[in-house]
């Protein structure tokens, strides 16, 4: 059936609000499972408003959509990242490898890029089965993160591009020290936590 799937950049056909209904289908599994992801529940605008400079690809079966997913560019330190976001499909179509070909196709996008040092996405501690495949992908956990309207803390994936690999100890010593300060500033719903509140206010003098 893949073989079957069109995936293209969000053409005007596709609303955003279909793609923002598939999104809360996509994640109310996750919900059953007590993950409240942000794009489970997420408001229209929204949508829209993590994808802005991006590009919002689709993918159709015979011109239905069953799956999107977003990638943005940024730059920090004089460097280029992509971020991968926003990756949703039909219940009714998963395990079929679309998700695979949603994530190499945003990847293969930055590729395109030619300055792109390395791609980030995150996704809920708990969800073991992502974790994994991002990591069978040869994806690295560099980093943890929390974000306003969650209930979980996240692991954060890094994928060179241009940029160098990191070895497995710098990766390993990232993740783990990231653990430690994000859990010290930061709550797994997003919110500053005491000592985060202090150490914002410090910095802001």
């Amino acid at each position: 059936m893949k073989d079957d799937v069109t995936i293209i950049p969000k053409p005007e056909n596709i609303s955003w609000e279909s793609i923002t209904d598939l999104l809360h289908l996509s994640f109310r599994e996750r919900a059953n499972e007590g993950l409240i992801y942000g794009a489970f529940n997420q408001q229209v605008e929204k949508t829209k408003k993590r994808v802005e400079d991006g590009i919002c690809l689709v993918a159709l079966l015979n011109g239905e959509l069953i799956g999107t997913g977003t990638v943005k560019f940024y730059q920090k330190k004089g460097k280029r990242f992509g971020h991968l976001s926003q990756v949703a499909v039909h219940p009714d179509y998963k395990k079929h490898g679309i998700g695979t070909r949603l994530r190499e196709y945003r990847v293969d996008l930055c590729r395109k890029q030619q300055d792109i040092d390395a791609v980030y996405c995150d996704t809920a501690e708990q969800a073991t089965p992502i974790i994994n495949w991002y990591l069978k992908a040869g994806w690295q956990k560099v980093g943890y993160l929390s974000h306003l309207g969650t209930n979980y803390y996240s692991v954060k994936f890094r994928l060179p591009i241009n940029g160098r690999k990191y070895s497995k100890l710098e990766a390993l010593l990232r993740y783990y020290f990231s653990i430690i300060a994000f859990k010290l500033m930061k709550t797994k719903h997003g919110e500053w936590t005491a000592i985060g509140s202090m150490v914002k206010k410090t910095l802001r003098k």
